[in-house]
């Protein structure tokens, strides 16, 4: 935790973004490098009966850092979508309290 879902992202584009971006949210939320997960949905997305190129939605899973933190994680997110030619970027957080994420039945 946290957990970064990209949409409307190439799985190739998330790969390549994906060491210098979990570095940089390694560093902003104090957390280590393993706890953070990035996973690519891939799925179509359709306006007006045509299946269309989405803009990117990032949705951020995780237990709440307090809104400079959010800020700095939204920008650094918003910087490496953007470096792969992408104009708009969505970026959404859902937040847990702590008490509400498990690992193998363990509180986290």
């Amino acid at each position: 935790m946290p957990k970064l879902i990209f949409k409307g992202v190439e799985i190739e584009e998330i790969k390549e973004m994906s060491t210098q971006l979990v570095d940089t949210l390694a560093g902003l939320t104090n957390a280590p490098r393993n706890v953070f997960t990035l996973e690519c949905v891939e799925s179509a997305f359709v306006y007006d009966g045509e299946i269309v190129k989405p803009a990117p939605v990032i949705e951020v899973n995780w237990i709440e850092r307090g809104q400079i933190v959010k800020d700095q994680v939204a920008s650094a997110i918003d910087q490496a979508v953007r470096a792969k030619g992408y104009e708009h970027v969505e970026i959404i957080f859902t937040e847990l309290k702590k008490g509400d994420y498990y690992i193998n039945a363990k509180v986290y």
